[in-house]
């Protein structure tokens, strides 16, 4: 991402459209998933929001399907694993996320061998008994 920063730096006000993940979390951007947010991108337009970023594909194509469900609030959590950012971070990175892994492993080792185990159980305590929402 050269050509942005050099832009604005000079003071261009100009939309910019880009599937940059570098930019997805600046204040001054938004992620672009309509018709999901379409009421965010309306409120950054009236603010002078110039900047739009494009979500990570895999979220975005979950959401726009399940987007109703959650606007009617249909659906109490989900669950959704994508390696994209740990993968494309390289070594180090996979090798952050398959530590994660692990420790996620470790904490219910002892009701995965248990076959009476209640799987509802053994979600509740892979997360500290914590609702995702």
């Amino acid at each position: 991402m050269k050509i942005y920063p050099k832009l604005r730096a000079t003071g261009w006000q100009g939309y910019w459209i880009d599937a940059a993940s570098s930019l997805r979390m600046k204040d001054d951007a938004i992620i672009i998933l309509d018709p999901v947010n379409h009421a965010v991108i309306q409120e950054g337009l009236n603010k002078g929001i110039k900047t739009f970023v494009g979500g990570n594909c895999t979220v975005s194509l979950m959401l726009m399907s399940l987007g109703g469900l959650f606007a009617n609030d249909l659906v109490e959590w989900a669950s959704v694993a994508t390696y994209q950012a740990a993968s494309g971070g390289g070594a180090r990175h996979m090798r952050e996320l398959l530590t994660q892994m692990g420790m996620l492993h470790a904490d219910v080792a002892k009701e995965l061998q248990n076959p009476a185990s209640a799987i509802l159980d053994i979600e509740r305590k892979s997360h500290g008994g914590h609702p995702f929402r």
